[in-house]
């Protein structure tokens, strides 16, 4: 009977520690998702700290003055337009003709 008993109590044992070992981990889990999310908004915060630096330091004025300079240095700057732009899409096309008569793609 006393076997039984030691027995009972050690299961009983067991399962307490087993019941604590899980808490124990819920809590390790809560408080990492605790530092993630403390993390994420110091990285948040951060963001828009330096955002706020780029608005600052890039003001239309700003940008008016720092393009001033360069074109003193470098002439006019002119627009991107359509006809200034070379594509290459003959080159491009030249290789796809190559690579499928070769079996590619």
């Amino acid at each position: 009977m006393v076997r039984k008993l030691v027995i009972l109590v050690a299961v009983f044992a067991m399962t307490a520690l087993a019941v604590l070992v899980l808490r124990q981990q819920r809590l390790l889990a809560a408080a990492e998702m605790t530092r993630a999310v403390e993390r994420a908004q110091a990285l948040e915060r951060q963001t828009w700290r330096l955002r706020g630096h780029v608005m600052a330091l890039s003001s239309p004025q700003r940008v008016a003055l720092l393009v001033a300079g360069v074109e003193e240095r470098l002439g006019r700057f002119e627009p991107i337009t359509p006809e200034v732009i070379d594509t290459g899409r003959d080159d491009f096309a030249m290789v796809l003709d190559g690579v499928s008569e070769s079996g590619g793609l």
